[in-house]
């Protein structure tokens, strides 16, 4: 996954194992959804199904034979499935989904258009005939356009439209799509953005640097949510998400793991220990964290950490040293920002110390 790592609080209980999770969410640190989707009836797969996930624009769909694959923000919502002639499901993100789809009843009133020459969703169609069944099924069209060869590396025409929520992109004019059951991508416009690059690395839950770009012009343009496709240095990386919906006035796309920028996280076993003092027991924790450039270029990096925050009085955090972070206390995340030269290694220590009763289990890193 190419999604850059998102830093969460670590709230500490008493018998609660690290694990962060939601009120809304079960399963947030999944950052990817994949599936079957199949005919209940059939037995048989169901291509084309759109996937979305709820509250945003972000979404897929599914191939000629049935599966699919969708990146998941930060604290994804559910999955909505739908699919024409069909129920609507909701379920939740997972690995190796099975979805059941149930045909839905639809009465088709007949109807009969004559033979027709026009413009038909802003495209030109020779339309002959249309026929629905008073059954359960589907009216078929068939029709003939006309045909003009555009490149794969071509942009079609297309007039954008705003609506109170979202873009409409109304394609101009036709555009052949060979019947082979292959996806098919059509260009529809084409933007530079100015942008600024940086990385990001927290080591704690991704041993990787993320290259981002931050974007801060982006509410001048035509965007809409949805999964990308990464290119870097004209080489193919990966997909991403675009987040519009959450996005505040700096837009940051992640466009993937760079291992020319070395990240290692090493616990210092010196400071590592822990020690009984009257009815208490005292853990203390220290990490060496090393950041290592490996490019031709200097870069910028954003360092992340985290400190556990207690939720009781009985436990008590002491942030011993945060080596020159920027800490926030609500949350127990250190941040550190620097400018790496070519070849240059910086090293940071945080260190902390927990202390609870004795007859108290807490887990920690």
């Amino acid at each position: 996954n190419n999604n850059k790592p998102e830093m969460t609080p670590w709230f500490l209980e008493f018998n609660k194992v690290n694990i962060f999770v939601t009120q809304n969410n079960p399963t947030p640190e999944l950052t990817e959804a994949d599936g079957f989707i199949y005919n209940s009836i059939t037995g048989e797969p169901m291509p084309s199904a759109s996937i979305m996930i709820k509250g945003t624009g972000i979404g897929t769909t599914t191939d000629s034979e049935g599966y699919f694959k969708l990146s998941l923000p930060q604290n994804s919502n559910m999955l909505v499935i739908k699919s024409n002639g069909f129920e609507t499901l909701e379920l939740w993100p997972g690995f190796d989904m099975e979805v059941e789809m149930v045909p839905r009843e639809k009465q088709f009133q007949t109807v009969k258009v004559r033979h027709f020459h026009g413009w038909a969703k802003g495209a030109r169609y020779n339309i002959r005939e249309v026929v629905g069944k008073k059954s359960r099924g589907i009216g078929y069209t068939t029709y003939t356009k006309e045909k003009r060869e555009i490149k794969a590396d071509d942009n079609v025409a297309s007039t954008i439209v705003v609506q109170p929520t979202n873009y409409n992109f109304e394609i101009q004019e036709p555009y052949t799509i060979a019947s082979n059951g292959k996806a098919n991508g059509v260009g529809i416009k084409e933007y530079n953005l100015p942008a600024y690059y940086e990385y990001y690395a927290a080591p704690k839950v991704d041993k990787d640097a993320f290259l981002t770009a931050n974007l801060t012009s982006w509410q001048n343009y035509e965007l809409v949510d949805g999964e990308v496709n990464i290119y870097y240095e004209n080489t193919f990386v990966g997909k991403s998400l675009f987040n519009i919906t959450n996005a505040n006035d700096t837009l940051q796309v992640s466009l993937g793991r760079d291992k020319n920028v070395q990240v290692d996280l090493v616990k210092t076993k010196e400071y590592t220990q822990r020690q009984l003092l009257g009815s208490h027991r005292i853990d203390k924790r220290a990490w060496d964290i090393v950041v290592k450039n490996r490019k031709q270029q200097a870069i910028n990096l954003v360092l992340e950490d985290r400190f556990p925050v207690s939720q009781t009085n009985e436990i008590e955090v002491d942030n011993t040293d945060v080596s020159g972070a920027s800490f926030n206390k609500d949350t127990g995340i250190l941040s550190w920002k620097m400018t790496l030269a070519t070849g240059e290694e910086r090293k940071v220590s945080p260190k902390y110390s927990v202390k609870y009763p004795k007859d108290k289990i807490v887990y920690l890193e």
